[in-house]
């Protein structure tokens, strides 16, 4: 107990006469060698990258999805309307396949670099899920376009909840460091 109070007193500002309270006192308020802050800054960035890369394998999944989509579009337009039953239209599939390579692009982005991840989630996941939801009829007129459409909204689902996941558990910086 008297050990304790001395540390204490010592701790509080006091001068301490016992030299093992002045090695414990120092031990405390010494900085920890520059070595070591660097390797557990490195081990919570390397933590944080993986933290993400469920999230951004989901990402490249569903780009690959849009990529099928935008290649259909622009280079298989007359099979696709043969198969369902739809008029020819090759403007309307030019600009859809235009699109699905922007889809896929901002993806490919997220999937890639953890800075645009939430850019591809806010735009993938609505439109993955609003394909699957549309397209799902087609399973039974044509049904390698619904599997496409189904695999769709499961990879935007899993996106958003791998996100969603990696976002909830990610390292929050000190208090003192939030505005």
């Amino acid at each position: 107990m008297q050990l304790d109070r001395a540390v204490d007193d010592a701790l509080a500002g006091g001068s301490p006469d016992d030299p093992l309270v002045r090695l414990l006192v120092d031990a405390h308020r010494s900085e920890p060698p520059p070595g070591l802050a660097a390797r557990v800054g490195a081990a919570i960035r390397r933590t944080e990258r993986r933290r993400w890369l469920p999230a951004q394998a989901a990402a490249a999944v569903l780009c690959g999805t849009f990529l099928v989509e935008a290649s259909g579009n622009l280079f298989y337009g007359r099979w696709l309307a043969r198969h369902l039953d739809a008029p020819f239209e090759p403007h309307t599939l030019f600009e859809g396949g235009v699109a699905f390579l922007a889809l896929a692009a901002v993806l490919l982005a997220g999937a890639l670099a953890r800075r645009w991840l939430d850019l591809a989630v806010l735009t993938g996941v609505p439109a993955g899920l609003a394909l699957s939801v549309h397209g799902s009829s087609e399973l039974g007129e044509f049904p390698s376009g619904g599997v496409l459409h189904l695999s769709q909204g499961v990879a935007a689902l899993g996106l958003a909840l791998l996100w969603w996941r990696a976002r909830r558990y990610a390292l929050r910086p000190p208090a003192e460091y939030r505005a």
